[in-house]
C-alpha cells in the first residue's frame, strides 16, 4: 500500500539535525524545535488550469487502459453518454467489494490531489473530486451511473487524497532534500509529484513540520479461531499464518501546545495494514479533524470537533468500508513526565458503508451497503523510553436500506503491547477479534461470523518515537 513507502523514509531514515551540517541540518531537525515553518512565499500562484486539464485525462487514462484490455463497461458511444445524461437510470451497482470500496475512493484521491498539489485548499478541491466522479459514471462506462460510487468515490477520495497528500509532503520535507524521498514522496502521492516536478511547488502545498508519531511494523499472523454460523451450520475456517504489514501514523499530536488545529487534517491518523497468505487481505482506517479547536481542563490537553473518515477493511473473513462524518476528542493525560495516556472517542454518521463476509447468500453481492452509524474508543497507555499498551473497539452499525435486504452489525477488538529494545526498534504482540451479525429478508438465513488472530512483529519507529506521544518533559503541566 502507499502509505508504507512512507516508512521507507521515516523509520529507517529518520531526521537528525546531526547528520546535516550547517544551516540546513538546522532547518530539517528532528524534535520539538523543528514544528518550523515552511517558505510559504518560495512556491508559485495555485492553478486552477492544471486540474481542471488533469482530472478528465485520468479519467481517460483509466478508461483508455479497460478498453485495451478489453471490458464490456469501457465500450462507449455517444448514444450511451447521451442516455446517461438525460435518462440515467442510477442504480446501485453489483460491483465487486475491492472495487467499490477501495478502487473508487483512491481514485477519487487522484482527482482530489491534482487539485491540492496545484495550490488549492482542502474544501477548494473537494468538488474536483466530485467531478471526476460524475463524468466517470456518466460518460466513461457503459454500466448505469451508479448511486453508491458517486457518494464512495470523491467522499472517500477526499479523506484518502487528504492524509495522503499530508504523508507525501511529510516524507519529502522532513529532512534534507534526497533523490530517495523524492521518489517515495511521489510514490505516496504520484499525481502530486508528477504536478510538483511538471509545474513547481505552490504557496499552498506547504506545510509546517508536524508533531507526529510513525512506525512500520513486519511480523506474522496466527489464525486463533475463525468460524462462520449460517442458520445454526457452524462451519471453521483454516486460514493458516499470515505474514503482516503494518503502518501508524498519528499526524499533529493532540495535546501538543506548539502545533495549531487551523485546517483541515492538522491533526489525522492514518493505519494501514497488509496481510499476505493464501490470499491478500488489507486495510485503511483514517480519521481527521475537519473542523475543531484545542481546549485544556487540568492535566488534560486535548482537541475536539468534526472529524471527517474513511475506513476499509478486508480481511479474509469479513468485511466493512465507510466514509463517515462525527462529533469526537482525542486528549492527551499527562500522568507523569514518563507517563500519560491517550484516550479518543468518536461517534460518526455513515451517509454510505458496507459490510459483509465471504460466503454470504444473497444474489451477486457479499456485502450490504446502506447508511448507519459507527463509533471508535481508543486508550493508549504510553511510558517514555518503555513502551505502549493500545486498546481499540470499533463497532459498525450498516442498515442495508438502499437495496431493502437487511442489516449488518461489525465489531473490530483489538489488544496491543510495544515494548521498546534499542534505537528505533521494539516488538509487539496483538490480540485482535472481529465479529459480524447479518440479518437478510426473504428465505435467506441470518449469518453469524467470527475471526480471531494473534500477531507478534518488529516495530521500526520514526523521529522520537514513543516519546512524540507524551510531549515535551514538563510540558503542559
Amino acid at each position: 500500500m502507499p502509505a508504507a513507502l512512507l516508512m521507507v523514509i521515516l523509520a529507517l531514515a529518520p531526521a537528525d539535525p546531526g547528520q546535516a551540517g550547517g544551516e540546513e541540518g538546522k532547518a530539517y531537525g528532528a524534535g520539538a524545535a523543528a514544528h518550523h515553518p515552511l517558505p510559504q512565499q518560495a512556491g508559485g500562484e495555485p492553478s486552477l488550469l492544471v486540474p481542471i486539464l488533469e482530472v478528465p485525462a485520468l479519467n481517460l487514462i483509466f478508461w483508455s487502459a479497460a478498453k485495451v484490455a478489453g471490458a464490456e463497461y469501457a465500450q462507449i458511444s455517444l448514444q450511451t453518454m447521451k442516455d446517461h445524461l438525460l435518462h440515467g437510470p442510477w442504480k446501485w451497482d453489483e460491483d465487486i467489494y475491492f472495487l467499490n470500496e477501495f478502487g473508487h475512493p483512491y481514485q477519487g484521491s487522484l482527482a482530489f490531489t491534482a487539485a491540492r498539489s496545484s495550490g488549492i485548499g482542502f474544501w477548494g478541491s473537494i468538488p474536483f473530486a466530485f467531478a471526476s466522479s460524475a463524468m466517470w459514471e456518466l460518460l466513461m462506462e457503459t454500466d448505469a451511473p451508479s448511486r453508491n460510487d458517486i457518494i464512495t468515490t470523491p467522499i472517500g477520495g477526499v479523506m484518502l487524497g487528504e492524509a495522503l497528500h499530508r504523508l507525501s509532503l511529510l516524507v519529502l520535507d522532513d529532512g534534507p532534500p534526497s533523490l530517495l524521498r523524492s521518489l517515495v514522496s511521489f510514490a505516496i502521492e504520484p499525481v502530486g509529484g508528477f504536478n510538483r516536478s511538471a509545474f513547481g511547488r505552490k504557496r499552498g502545498d506547504f506545510f509546517s513540520r508536524p508533531p507526529y508519531y510513525a512506525r512500520f511494523s513486519v511480523g506474522v499472523n496466527a489464525n486463533v479461531n475463525n468460524y462462520q454460523d449460517v442458520a445454526g451450520v457452524h462451519q471453521e475456517s483454516d486460514l493458516g499464518p499470515q505474514m503482516h504489514l503494518g503502518v501508524e501514523v498519528i499526524y499533529g499530536m493532540p495535546g501538543d501546545e506548539d502545533w495549531q488545529y487551523d485546517r483541515p487534517f492538522d491533526h489525522f491518523v492514518l493505519y494501514s495494514e497488509l496481510g499476505v497468505s493464501r490470499e491478500f487481505y488489507g486495510a485503511f482506517f483514517i480519521r481527521g479533524l475537519l473542523v475543531g479547536q484545542d481546549y485544556a481542563v487540568g492535566r488534560f490537553h486535548g482537541l475536539w470537533g468534526l472529524f471527517g473518515g474513511y475506513d476499509f477493511a478486508s480481511p479474509s473473513t469479513l468485511r466493512v468500508a465507510t466514509v463517515n462524518l462525527g462529533i469526537g476528542t482525542s486528549v492527551r493525560y499527562k500522568i507523569s513526565d514518563d507517563l500519560c495516556l491517550l484516550p479518543t472517542l468518536i461517534v460518526s454518521g455513515v451517509p454510505f458503508g458496507a459490510g459483509g463476509g465471504i460466503a454470504t447468500p444473497v444474489v451477486q453481492r457479499d456485502y450490504h451497503y446502506g447508511f448507519g452509524l459507527q463509533q471508535l474508543i481508543e486508550l493508549q497507555l504510553i511510558r517514555r523510553d518503555v513502551g505502549r499498551v493500545v486498546l481499540n473497539e470499533r463497532a459498525y452499525a450498516i442498515s442495508g436500506q438502499f437495496v431493502a435486504e437487511g442489516w449488518e452489525k461489525v465489531a473490530y477488538l483489538s489488544l496491543a503491547a510495544e515494548l521498546r529494545l534499542f534505537a528505533h526498534n521494539a516488538i509487539g504482540v496483538e490480540g485482535f477479534i472481529a465479529d459480524r451479525m447479518a440479518s437478510y429478508r426473504g428465505p435467506s438465513p441470518d449469518v453469524h461470523e467470527r475471526a480471531t488472530q494473534f500477531r507478534v512483529y518488529w516495530t521500526f519507529l520514526a523521529g522520537d518515537g514513543f516519546d512524540t506521544l507524551l510531549g515535551a518533559p514538563g510540558a503542559r503541566q
